[in-house]
């Protein structure tokens, strides 16, 4: 697999693929970003664990006829963001396909990651996870 730096990246992801991100709707994990004058999830929403911060392949989605809806009723009370994987590969980061589940479960099918460099510093990740916060857009639901 390809790498972006030192991230793993999938060449086979289009830079126009859209990346849902389910968040909780709560004031910790959402705020208005008076700047750009929308909705943006918190940092503390997008988390990232080892293996990366969990997305849903709007394209692999949309081949089984659902969308970020479905993405969303994963759990009550989520709203849904999205960022492309050119815009988390701007930032250094990598995007890979990683099922969670059989083709028969769809939006388990449909789980990705966004990937980093597992060498940054904490400092290194925090900025850039910063900046590709701002660039995530409210995809489905409405923030209360």
């Amino acid at each position: 697999m390809p790498f972006v730096g030192d991230a793993p990246d999938d060449s086979k992801i289009a830079d126009g693929e859209i990346l849902y991100r389910r968040v909780l709707d709560r004031e910790d994990m959402v705020v208005h970003d008076e700047n750009l004058q929308r909705w943006t999830p918190r940092n503390a929403a997008l988390r990232f664990d080892p293996d990366g911060m969990s997305v849903y392949l709007a394209g692999v989605l949309a081949e089984r006829g659902i969308g970020p809806a479905q993405v969303a009723a994963l759990r009550t009370g989520s709203i849904v963001f999205s960022v492309t994987a050119a815009e988390a590969r701007q930032e250094g980061l990598g995007v890979t396909h990683t099922p969670a589940g059989p083709p028969s479960d769809p939006v388990a099918f449909a789980h990705g990651s966004i990937c980093r460099d597992p060498q940054w510093s904490d400092r290194e990740l925090r900025e850039r996870r910063n900046r590709l916060r701002r660039r995530f857009t409210l995809a489905w639901g409405t923030v209360s």
